[in-house]
């Protein structure tokens, strides 16, 4: 490898492909990355609202959008999945007015 090339992509900050490699970033390796941040991982609910604002603030909003999405999903398998259903009264035959 030569001295001028390296291993990273670097684009200008604000460009498309600066928003798409942020995107891509972030999924693989901070949200879906079981070793980032393993003792705190509500914090990688911060970094993506933060994301969030920059992308919006450039004016990516589907970029955005899809951060948003893949936050629901991490956050919906990480703080639901340990968890038991809480029985419904009116759904599961359990009566509220013993």
């Amino acid at each position: 490898m030569s001295s001028d090339e390296s291993t990273y992509n670097v684009f200008v900050y604000g460009s498309k492909e600066w928003a798409n490699s942020l995107l891509s970033y972030f999924l693989k390796e901070i949200l879906w990355n079981e070793k980032c941040w393993p003792y705190h991982p509500e914090s990688k609910i911060v970094v993506a609202r933060e994301i969030v604002w920059i992308l919006e603030a450039k004016g990516f909003f589907w970029q955005a959008e899809r951060v948003r999405n893949h936050l629901r999903l991490w956050m919906k398998k990480r703080f639901t999945a340990a968890k038991p259903p809480i029985p419904h009264p009116n759904l599961d035959g359990v009566r509220g007015d013993s």
